[in-house]
C-alpha cells in the first residue's frame, strides 16, 4: 500500500553557499551562491503505509523531469573589493551553471531520494525519523 502525490513545485531561495576557488597562481576567487530557484513536477511516495503508529513506514521523492534551476553567482576576487561578473573568469560561469543540475539529476525519475521512518529490527519497530521522536509519547 502506498500513497503518491504529484505537483508542480516553485522553490526560491537565497542560500549562503560561498565557494573557494584557490588556483595553483594568482588571487584566489570567493563565489557566492545567491537567488536560487528550482521549478520542476515532483512525485512524493509515502509508503509502507501502516495500520499503527507513525502510519506511513518512509518517503521518497523524485523529479518527473529534469528541474529548472535559475540562480545567480557574485564573485569576489580580494575581500574588501567589488564583485565581478563570473563572465570575468574563462569557463567558471559554465562550471557553476552545470554543477547544481548534475547534481540534481539523481533524483530524476525512476531514480528516488527515499527516506525510512521506521525499520524493522529483530521484529521490534524502531522509529528512525532522523533524529526525531512522537511528540505526546
Amino acid at each position: 500500500d502506498e500513497v503518491r502525490v504529484k505537483m508542480n513545485v516553485l522553490w526560491k531561495g537565497d542560500p549562503t553557499v560561498v565557494v573557494a576557488v584557490v588556483p595553483t597562481y594568482g588571487y584566489s576567487l570567493r563565489v557566492k551562491l545567491v537567488n536560487f530557484h528550482i521549478t520542476a513536477p515532483i512525485q512524493v511516495q509515502l509508503a509502507p503505509l501502516l495500520k499503527e503508529d507513525p502510519y506511513i513506514g518512509g518517503f521518497s521523492f523524485n523529479f518527473l523531469e529534469p528541474p529548472i534551476v535559475r540562480n545567480d553567482f557574485q564573485v569576489q576576487a580580494i575581500p574588501g573589493f567589488p564583485n565581478l561578473s563570473l563572465k570575468a573568469v574563462p569557463g567558471l560561469q559554465e562550471f557553476f551553471n552545470n554543477i547544481i543540475p548534475s547534481m540534481l539529476s539523481d533524483w530524476v525519475f525512476p531514480k528516488a531520494y527515499k527516506v525510512p521512518l521506521i525499520e524493522e529490527t529483530n521484529g521490534k519497530k524502531v522509529m528512525d525519523v532522523l533524529g526525531s521522536h512522537l511528540i505526546g509519547r
